[in-house]
């Protein structure tokens, strides 16, 4: 098989595409076939709108496409052997196997672009979307984020089918893709510095509530225990006035007992001092009532007597 039979394509290290073959030397001027000059015009279009599409996935993904550089390095290789013919020695069907080497190499070259692109446009959407997709307020910043989002998903499903044939039209409709999802990938980035203001907003928010609930929990726990304690001096101050009324009404059973027992005993002694009084006083009469007599009667009867 020769060097030109082999698909070049799928050259991982350069070693399809030889520097050695290159026939670069100064006598050498370039000359395209005039057969083979519509698809050198091709080859030329194609080296154009396939640096544009690196530069646009460099600038979206912030690092550069080594796979697409590599594509432009064997667009560079194939159209260098194409040109590399003397006017008296050029090959025709060469030159043209050459040329169409070198503009596969460049659509190559395109399509590797406006994947990376397409992936990372999709990938710093779908981080955005994991971290701010489920925040109540992201509709007050984004107004149309929900169909936005539809949007994204309705490519994903579409360059998710990678057609295997009519590839430059599939491709064709993936740059379009891309500028979308380039444009809402650039609107979501620009908006996180006032979603991340007004989530910061909603935590202090959150904060200050969360404390003033505490703060009035607290002071509803300390009037909880305020009236517990309330409730406790009411129930030793009633504690306290009933023993004071069972103490008051003790005294006053005590006093009473005592009153009963002092009259008692002022009674009965009363009653002895009469009987005795009594008695005195029958037996005193008697005893006046002989002295009373007169002396000379008592001592008649006496003598009398005698």
């Amino acid at each position: 098989m020769s060097h030109s039979e082999v698909n070049c394509l799928a050259d991982q290290n350069g070693s399809l595409h030889p520097i050695e073959d290159l026939n670069v030397g100064d006598a050498v001027i370039g000359v395209v076939h005039h057969d083979n000059m519509s698809l050198f015009q091709k080859a030329l279009s194609a080296f154009k709108e396939a640096e544009s599409y690196i530069k646009t996935s460099e600038l979206a993904a912030g690092e550069l496409d080594i796979p697409s550089v590599n594509e432009l390095r064997y667009y560079g290789y194939h159209l260098t052997r194409a040109l590399s013919y003397d006017v008296d020695d050029i090959d025709v069907e060469v030159q043209n196997t050459e040329l169409s080497k070198a503009l596969r190499h460049c659509h190559r070259a395109s399509y590797d672009a406006i994947e990376l692109g397409l992936i990372n446009c999709l990938e710093v959407i779908a981080d955005f979307h994991q971290e701010y997709g489920s925040k109540i307020f992201i509709q007050e910043v984004i107004t149309d984020y929900l169909e936005k989002m539809a949007k994204v998903e309705e490519i994903r499903g579409v360059i998710a089918q990678d057609p295997k044939e009519h590839r430059g039209d599939y491709y064709k409709q993936c740059e379009g893709y891309l500028q979308q999802l380039n444009q809402i990938k650039q609107l979501l980035l620009t908006s996180k510095y006032l979603l991340d203001a007004k989530s910061l907003e909603r935590e202090e928010l959150k904060s200050r509530t969360e404390a003033a609930e505490e703060r009035a929990q607290k002071a509803e726990e300390r009037a909880q225990q305020a009236e517990e304690r309330t409730q406790q001096a009411e129930k030793r101050a009633n504690s306290a006035h009933t023993i004071k009324k069972w103490s008051l009404g003790v005294s006053c059973v005590a006093l009473l007992v005592a009153a009963s027992t002092l009259a008692y005993r002022i009674g009965g002694g009363s009653e002895s001092t009469g009987a005795e009084g009594n008695s005195a006083a029958t037996s005193t009469p008697k005893i006046q009532h002989n002295s009373k007599k007169p002396p000379d009667e008592q001592l008649t009867k006496k003598d009398g007597g005698a």
